[in-house]
């Protein structure tokens, strides 16, 4: 199944994002598709073909690195 077309967010959300990278901030995210993550922010990144990029690391004791694209987050607040 193909992905819906990245939808752009606000730029003040895009500040909040680059932000809580700057402080490595560990973050509670809600996604759209209501699932939940906590981790702690990496790196915030624009790829050309597919949109606009949250890099975090999974609190699973591995240090395990993922990304979610920034149109999929509902929400977010310090954990």
């Amino acid at each position: 199944m193909k992905e819906a077309p990245y939808q752009p967010i606000a730029c003040s959300r895009y500040d909040e994002f680059e932000l809580a990278c700057l402080h490595h901030d560990k973050l509670m995210i809600q996604l759209h598709n209501n699932d939940t993550i906590i981790a702690t922010a990496i790196n915030v990144y624009l790829e050309k073909e597919t949109g606009e990029w949250f890099e975090v690391e999974l609190e699973d004791g591995q240090k395990t690195r993922q990304r979610i694209r920034l149109d999929h987050i509902a929400s977010f607040k310090k954990a």
